[in-house]
C-alpha cells in the first residue's frame, strides 16, 4: 500500500510540474531575461537588430536533491511597414531538473507578435508615442520522471499484491498555444510604461499520464499580468519598477520591486550602467538583485532569501540565479520605435 501511495505521488508530480514556459517563470527571480516566457507579444520589442539571453538557476540547496534549471531565447524584428508598425519573432527554450526521481521539464516554444505605432508623427518626435502589440506563441514540452531513482522502504510479501516494473522511466508530451497582448507608451523623454496581459495553455492540453486523450479535463489556463516602467530621475539615476502577475486553478502569485540604475559613464560610445534591486515574491521570499550594462551586454545576479515559515526546514535556503542578455544596436529604424524597453 505505502508503495502504491508513493507511485501514485511521483506520477502526480509530473502531471502537475508539466505547466507551460510560463510556469518557470514562478521560480525566476530575474524574469525580465526571459521576457517572451512573459508574453509572446514581447517578441522583437527591442531597440536594436536582434536580442538574446540566457539564464542559469539553483534553488533550494539545502535539500538533497536542489532545483537546476536552464533557459535561453532570441528575438528579432524582422519587418518594419512604412507606417512604422513592425512584425518580430522569437524562439525560447529551457530545461530543469528538481528531485530524487530526476524530475525533468524541456520546453521550446516559438513566437511572433505584430506591433502597431499609434500615435502622430508629432507625438513621437516629442518623445510621447505610444504602441499596441499582440503575440501568439506555440510549442512543445515533456516531462519526465525516473522511478529507477526512487527509494521505497519495505516489501509487500502478501499473496496477491502487485507487482512493480520500476526503473522504466514515465513521461507526458504537451503542445501548447499561448498568447498575448501589450501597451506601451513613452509619457516624455523622462517616463515610459508597458503594461501586459498573456494566457498560457488556451488549447488546454492533457497533462496527466494516465488519463485517456479523450478526457475532457486538461491543463488550465495560466494568467499573466506585467507592468513595468522607466523612470529617469537625474542624468545619471533612473528606476525601475516591475510587476508580475500569475494565476491558475486559483493559485496566485505576485513578484514586485524596483531597480535602481546608476550610468556611470555618459559617453554614448561608452555606455555603462550598474544596477542593484530589492524585490519580495508572495510566496515568502526577499530578493536582492544587481547586474552591469556595458554598451549592449547586461549581466546580473539575484539572491533569493527564504522568509517563509518553512525556511528552517529548508537551512534557509532560497537560490541563486545569473543572466546574461545582449541586445545589438545594429541599424536605425526611421519608423520603427520602442516606446518602453522594460522588457
Amino acid at each position: 500500500m505505502k508503495q502504491i501511495l508513493l507511485i501514485l505521488l511521483a506520477v502526480f508530480a509530473v502531471g502537475s510540474c508539466t505547466q507551460d514556459v510560463r510556469a518557470q517563470s514562478f521560480q525566476n527571480s530575474l524574469f525580465d531575461a526571459s521576457p517572451m516566457s512573459l508574453n509572446p507579444a514581447y517578441a522583437g520589442m527591442i531597440d536594436g537588430s536582434f536580442r538574446a539571453n540566457t539564464n542559469y538557476r539553483s534553488s533550494w540547496a539545502g535539500i538533497a536533491v536542489p532545483n537546476i534549471s536552464i533557459g535561453g531565447s532570441v528575438d528579432v524584428p524582422v519587418y518594419t511597414l512604412k507606417n512604422g508598425d513592425y512584425v518580430g519573432v522569437g524562439m525560447l527554450m529551457s530545461r530543469s531538473t528538481f528531485g530524487d526521481g530526476n524530475l525533468k521539464n524541456y520546453v521550446g516554444v516559438l513566437s511572433v507578435a505584430y506591433h502597431k505605432r499609434l500615435g502622430s508623427e508629432a507625438a513621437w518626435k516629442n518623445g510621447k508615442g505610444s504602441q499596441l502589440s499582440v503575440g501568439l506563441q506555440g510549442g512543445y514540452k515533456q516531462s519526465s520522471i525516473d522511478l529507477s531513482s526512487l527509494y521505497f522502504s519495505g516489501t509487500n510479501t502478501q499473496p496477491g499484491s502487485p507487482t512493480f516494473a520500476l526503473g522504466t522511466g514515465i513521461a507526458v508530451n504537451l503542445y501548447t498555444v499561448n498568447g498575448g497582448l501589450s501597451y506601451s507608451q513613452s509619457i516624455s523623454s523622462k517616463f515610459s510604461y508597458v503594461a501586459g496581459i498573456a494566457v498560457q495553455n488556451i488549447n488546454q492540453p492533457n497533462d496527466a499520464l494516465l488519463k485517456k486523450q479523450t478526457d475532457a479535463v486538461g491543463l488550465a489556463p495560466l494568467y499573466v499580468g506585467t507592468l513595468g516602467g522607466n523612470v529617469l530621475l537625474t542624468k545619471r539615476f533612473s528606476l525601475r519598477p516591475g510587476l508580475v502577475f500569475q494565476s491558475q486553478s486559483g493559485n496566485n502569485n505576485i513578484i514586485a520591486g524596483s531597480e535602481v540604475v546608476y550610468r556611470v559613464s555618459m559617453d554614448a560610445k561608452r555606455k555603462t550602467s550598474v544596477m542593484i534591486g530589492l524585490w519580495y515574491r508572495t510566496e515568502g521570499f526577499a530578493m536582492l538583485s544587481a547586474g552591469i550594462k556595458k554598451r549592449g551586454v547586461n549581466m546580473r545576479v539575484a539572491f533569493d532569501y527564504n522568509i517563509s515559515g518553512v525556511s528552517t526546514a529548508s537551512n534557509g535556503d532560497g537560490g541563486v540565479e545569473f543572466a546574461i542578455g545582449f541586445v545589438n544596436p545594429g541599424k536605425s529604424r526611421a519608423k520603427r520605435h520602442v516606446p518602453c524597453t522594460r522588457f
